[in-house]
């Protein structure tokens, strides 16, 4: 789906990646790591300069519970803006907001290291599976001699 403010390069469920300007090349690694681990994730390009696409936030919300917003500048950002949508529509899901700290100024993000800004594959890839974890839809899980229990149960049952 595209539209004149955005571009869903991938279309799956559960998390979408929402990139603008240079992070969107780290978005496309993130939801390689998030794939390669068995994660299912779609991945939205803004545009630079674009407000949000309200009508497209809506159409993600459908099948996706979390929203990942990586970008450059954290104020005025686009995971403000994506905030606004989510919590103003009540639509269901939550906001993670992953972004370099406005300390770094744009000039210097070229070169700074991306482990510095908290933005390295692993790093946000970690941060968004403990997001999704606590965001998805409770399933019951069983820890210590309870999942030993309950997996004898099973291989009896």
């Amino acid at each position: 789906m595209v539209s004149k403010k955005s571009k869903l390069l991938y279309e799956e469920e559960d998390i979408v990646l929402l990139a603008k300007g240079e992070q969107s090349k780290t978005a496309r690694a993130v939801r390689r790591r998030l794939k390669e681990i068995g994660y299912s994730c779609s991945l939205l390009e803004v545009g630079s300069k674009a407000s949000v696409d309200q009508e497209m936030i809506r159409f993600l919300s459908e099948e996706h519970r979390l929203f990942v917003t990586m970008e450059a500048e954290a104020e005025g950002s686009l995971g403000a803006q994506i905030q606004d949508v989510v919590s103003g529509q009540g639509l269901p899901g939550r906001v993670l907001v992953i972004a370099v700290p406005d300390a770094y100024a744009k000039d210097s993000l070229q070169t700074l290291p991306s482990e510095e800004a908290d933005m390295d594959i692993e790093s946000v890839t970690g941060q968004i599976i403990a997001t999704y974890i606590v965001t998805r839809p409770h399933r019951p899980v069983a820890c210590g001699p309870e999942r030993e229990n309950m997996i004898l149960k099973c291989k009896k049952g």
